[in-house]
This record gives structure tokens, sequence and C-alpha cells, in this order.
């Protein structure tokens, strides 16, 4: 990445942004959103003002320091000053990450699975809105039902309902 025409995105760690843009992605066909040698690539901005954005982490998940530049495209100025507010939204940049911290500090169950996805960024708030208040039966019962194109989530997901059923059972069996 042309390092002149950088500009920086700031966030809270830690932020993994591979984990997070896999999340976007949803299937690895997709043309919208591509992971490409460890950099995030992205068409963005109104039909008439399409530009490629690139992003890139030069730090670590634990003291990020995302760039992005613009590969293609001459947006008009409008445009380039929405595109890190898009950015922003997109990669989830401003969702703090202590209260997923904290829940896993409380349930240890969750722990294994919260390593694995440290640092990646709810996304979609739709998703989210719809967890939010579930109880801890009907989380189980939506991660059992919900299905991933991408393997790895997919294996992720069926470990963390595996050892919130055993959780559960152990809870519930306590006189």
């Amino acid at each position: 990445m042309d390092s002149r025409n950088s500009l920086h995105l700031v966030t809270r760690a830690p932020f993994h942004l591979e984990a997070t843009v896999r999340v976007l992605q949803r299937r690895p066909t997709n043309r919208i959103d591509l992971w490409q040698h460890g950099r995030y690539l992205r068409v963005l901005g109104p039909p008439e003002d399409l530009v490629l954005v690139e992003v890139e982490n030069r730090g670590t998940i634990n003291a990020p320091d995302l760039h992005y530049t613009l590969r293609q495209g001459s947006p008009a100025s409008a445009t380039v000053a929405r595109l890190s507010q898009t950015l922003r939204k997109v990669l989830g940049l401003d969702i703090d990450p202590r209260p997923l911290q904290q829940f896993t500090q409380v349930d240890q169950t969750l722990r294994p699975t919260a390593l694995a996805l440290r640092g990646m960024r709810r996304a979609r708030e739709k998703v989210s809105g719809e967890i939010e208040n579930m109880t801890y039966d009907q989380l189980l019962k939506w991660l059992r039902s919900h299905r991933y194109n991408d393997p790895v989530l997919q294996r992720l997901a069926d470990k963390a309902a595996q050892q919130g059923e055993l959780r559960f059972k152990a809870d519930n069996s306590k006189p």
C-alpha cells in the first residue's frame, strides 16, 4: 500500500481485520468484500462515483494501526469525505470490544471461542440486536439453527453451542 496516499483509521484494541472481513464476506466468492494478501478490498461510493478502497492493518490485533488507500477511481471530494465514515461503520471500528471481553470472563465455557474470535467486530448490528436480549437457552437454540457458509465460523458456532449445552445441563442438574 502506498503510504503517501493512505489515510489512518483509529480503533480500540483488540481488532482483527481479517476475522471481521471474513464475517462480512459471508461467501468466499463475494465480489464486494475481498481479502487478498493481508488486505481488505471493497468498492464503495454512489454508483456514479465508485472507488476501490484497500484497508490494511500495519499493527497487530492488540495494537491496530489501520490505514486505507484509494486504489482506483477519482472520487469527488464529498465522496472522499464519506469514505472514512463508511469504513468505520462497515468494519465496526466504533464498537467497543470490552462488553464481549467481560462476558467471556463471566462465562468461562465461551473462553476458547472468544480467544479464537478475539478482535473480530460484529459488523452487522442486525445480528447483534437479534441475540442481545436472548436467554442462555434461546442463544443455544439460535447457535444450533444458524448456518454459516464459512466452515471455520460454522465450526466455531457449533463448538460454542456444544460448550453452552454442556454448561446449561450442568447448571440445571445442580440441586
